[in-house]
This record gives structure tokens, sequence and C-alpha cells, in this order.
């Protein structure tokens, strides 16, 4: 066995720590970035003490306050980050908890997003609300995980709730229900996206939901069969699949 030289090894450890130093200040600079647009944020959001401060806010009532805000916002007086979402998600739970049904709650929560356009986002009250909606509704409670789901497209599709508000909510419900579907499992990795792709049209779940979860059975497929034969596969794997999918599967191994 030929040793290799000292110093060469030397060299070559002091090139791999700084090559490591480096992506190390990286990611602590991009924290630190990161870290400074959330404090400046925070630091100009008003705590509700400080709205509270304000005659005008401090009299109306839990609704009134929602539309004073959507007007603050629509004259440009006020901007998306003046309310933070947590206080955002606070006076719209105000209005909501007057509401003796989460079913009620659903429908109000719906109103005020139609009524009070310039509101901020609330995604994490979204995936609440659906929570409670899917455990109290007797058409949720009784249907299974892919029922569910659709219930909780359906919702978004009358734009009460928001694709971003629900799309860990469906993943989550999608990944229980594709680990434990017998039949999912058994089928081929062409039929695995397929079936995805048909989720959309459907109305169970997205395809930018669904794609979360083809584009790596594609991609599994795609790696274990030899480059020269990838393209042949592809042109299957078009054809079965979304748009995000094939998109994916396109840039990572034929383009």
């Amino acid at each position: 066995m030929q040793l290799q030289n000292p110093d060469k090894i030397v060299s070559n450890n002091k090139t791999e720590q700084g090559g490591f130093m480096k992506k190390v200040r990286n990611v602590a600079l991009a924290i630190l970035i990161a870290f400074l647009i959330i404090s400046v944020c925070h630091a100009k959001a008003r705590k509700p003490s400080e709205l509270m401060q304000i005659p005008e806010f401090a009299a109306a009532s839990p609704e009134e306050r929602l539309a004073w805000i959507n007007a603050k916002v629509t004259s440009k007086e006020y901007t998306s980050t003046d309310i933070s979402i947590d206080v955002m998600g606070r006076l719209i739970m105000d209005v909501l908890i007057k509401e003796k049904t989460p079913q009620d709650r659903m429908k109000k929560y719906g109103e005020i997003r139609q009524k009070y356009t310039k509101l901020g986002a609330t995604f994490d009250l979204e995936k609440h609300l659906a929570v409670e909606y899917l455990a109290a509704d007797p058409a949720a409670k009784e249907a299974d995980i892919l029922g569910k789901c659709k219930i909780i497209q359906g919702l978004h599709k009358q734009k009460i709730l928001s694709w971003p508000g629900i799309a860990d909510l469906h993943r989550g419900m999608m990944a229980l229900h594709l680990a434990t579907s017998a039949e999912y499992q058994a089928m081929t990795p062409v039929q695995k996206v397929e079936y995805l792709k048909s989720m959309d049209g459907l109305n169970i779940v997205s395809n930018q939901t669904s794609s979360a979860f083809s584009k790596f059975v594609a991609a599994d497929l795609m790696s274990r069969t030899p480059v020269a034969e990838q393209p042949e596969l592809f042109k299957q794997i078009d054809a079965a699949s979304d748009f995000f999918t094939k998109t994916a599967v396109r840039t990572g191994y034929i383009d």
C-alpha cells in the first residue's frame, strides 16, 4: 500500500476544514439575516396594548376592529406587517369565539375573509379551524382519510380556507393514507404516480399537495433505471404525472 505524503494530507485537511468553515459562516449569516428581518417586523408590528390606546379601536366591537384594520391597510396607512400574524389570529378568534359550533366558526371565518380582504395571513388559525371542523361535522366524522381530505379541499374550493393554510394538514393525512393503504403499496411506481395525479381531479387534494409525494416515487424509479433507459422511462412518467412532478423529474434527470 502506498503511503500519502503527510504534508499533502495536512494540506487537504486544511482545504476541507476551510470549505466546511465557509459553509458554517454562510449558514450563520443566513440565520442572522432571517433573525434581523423577523426582529424588524416584530419591532414594527403593533401590540394589542398599543392598538387599545387608539380610542376608535378600543371602542369598536371585535368585528368592527377587523373592519378598522382592513380600512387602514386599504388606505395604505398600515401595511401587512403592522399587525403580526399572532395578533391578527387573536383578533379574528375574538370574533369566531362567539359562534356556537366549529361549523359556524368555519362559515364565519369564510365570511370574514371574503369581506375583509386586506387582513394578514392566519394559516395556523385555518389549521385549527379545519381540525375542529373534522372532529365535529357529522359527515367528516364518518369519512375515511381521503373523505376528510376531500371535505377540507371543498372548503378551500369555496374560498374559505387557503391552500397554504391546509397544505401541511393535507400532506399529513395523505402520508398516513399512503403508508397504510395496502392497495396503494401494491401498485407499480407509475401506477402510484397516476393515482396521486388523480387526487386533483377527484377534488381530494390539489396537485401542489399530491406532487410532494409523487415527485420522489418517480425519482426513485428513475434512479433505479440505467441512464441510457431513463429518457424512454420518462415518457411513461410524463404521461402519468401532473405538471409539478413531470417538471421535477425532467429537471433532475433529463435536462
